[in-house]
């Protein structure tokens, strides 16, 4: 499998991890409110935020997760964060890829 491949893969799974939050949660995005996710897609790519500040702002988010899941989250805080930045890079540079576009530089 090429990195092209992966990309696409990528790019599959977060539109499908997407749709199935809309679905389960019943939410209905405007069309035009879709750009807000591709920027802060894009904003975490070129390390100019992240989702969660901290590991305990990251459990504030779920605090009904099992006991587990909350430890999991804690002691791996970092590491997710650092993940989500490879991964939306990968997922920006397929976003110009199908469009036919160059990445601007971070």
């Amino acid at each position: 499998m090429t990195e092209k491949d992966i990309d696409c893969l990528l790019w599959q799974a977060y539109n499908l991890g997407k749709r199935i939050v809309f679905v389960a949660h019943n939410i209905s995005v405007p069309g035009t409110e879709a750009e807000k996710e591709c920027g802060l897609l894009r904003e975490v790519a070129r390390g100019k935020t992240t989702l969660f500040d901290t590991p305990a702002q990251m459990l504030s988010k779920f605090p009904d997760a099992r006991p587990r899941i909350r430890h999991y989250l804690y002691r791996n805080a970092n590491k997710l964060m650092e993940k989500d930045r490879e991964i939306a890079e990968r997922l920006v540079r397929h976003e110009y890829d199908m469009m036919g576009m160059t990445p601007p530089e971070s």
